[in-house]
Formats: structure tokens, sequence, C-alpha cells
């Protein structure tokens, strides 16, 4: 498969996208830890906030900014795409853990927690982009079942 990766017209701090990704791997973890509804509902809707508005209303990157802002870290600016396409599959295991634990499937709802949380700790902790390595396939997806209207 060749490698490629989504664009986006638009740059974002890579600093901010990676403190990002360690508050999505504390409260995926803390909801695999605790089985609190709300560690869930907090995951939803920040990448559902993330996704509207280039991400303005979320919390946790309004926070990420703040903390980097205070210890003056420099901006390394990145393309937007892969980190936008990385909210869209966030959301879906977001909405997938909170639909199995609302159907009384805990297990299976940490289970996709984890998943989030083994994603985000790869791109806190290395900068690795898994969701440039799902992109390929999403795209063959797309072609497949294009979903296109004439």
């Amino acid at each position: 498969m060749v490698k490629i990766c989504p664009i986006s017209e638009r740059n974002v701090n890579e600093n901010v996208s990676r403190l990002n990704s360690f508050f999505t791997l504390l409260f995926a973890g803390l909801f695999i830890a605790s089985g609190s509804f709300w560690f869930l509902c907090v995951l939803l809707i920040d990448f559902l906030l993330r996704l509207l508005n280039e991400g303005k209303l979320s919390p946790v990157i309004r926070l990420s900014t703040y903390l980097l802002d205070i210890l003056k870290a420099r901006k390394v600016l990145i393309n937007a795409g892969p980190k936008i396409f990385a909210s869209r599959i966030g959301l879906m295991l977001s909405v997938a853990s909170f639909v199995f634990l609302i159907a009384g499937f805990p297990k299976a709802a940490a289970i996709t927690a984890g998943i989030l949380a083994f994603f985000s700790f790869l791109e806190f902790a290395f900068g690795l982009c898994v969701a440039c390595k799902i992109y390929p396939y999403a795209l063959v997806l797309n072609d497949f079942f294009p979903g296109k209207s004439k």
C-alpha cells in the first residue's frame, strides 16, 4: 500500500497535538480504570468539539495551548490533515466505547477505549500518527463504497 496522508490547507502546532494525545490517553485510562461514564462523555464531547470550528471550542486543545504557552514551548507547525482524520477516528472510537457501555458491554467499551489509549500513547510518546497508517485503507473503502449520488 502506498504511504499517503490526508492533506489540509491549514497547519497546526504538533506540540499541541501531542499534548492533546496525552489528555486523551489520560481520560481513556481513567475510564478503563474506573468504568466511569463521565470520562467517556469528556472524550466524546471533546472529539466532537475538535472537529467543529477548527477545534477552537475544544477544552483539551485550549488547555494544551495554554500549558504550552506557559512553558514557552516553540511552535512546530505541521499539516492539519492527519490530525483532523485522527480526530475523526478518535470520535468514532469514543462513540463506539460509549455505545458499548450504554448497551451493557463494559468489557467491549474498555477494549475500544484501550485502542484509543494505545493510539494516543503512540502519538504522545513517539509522534507516530496511526491515522496516517489507516488512511490508505479508508480511501480503498471509499472507492469501494463511494456513496456519491448523481
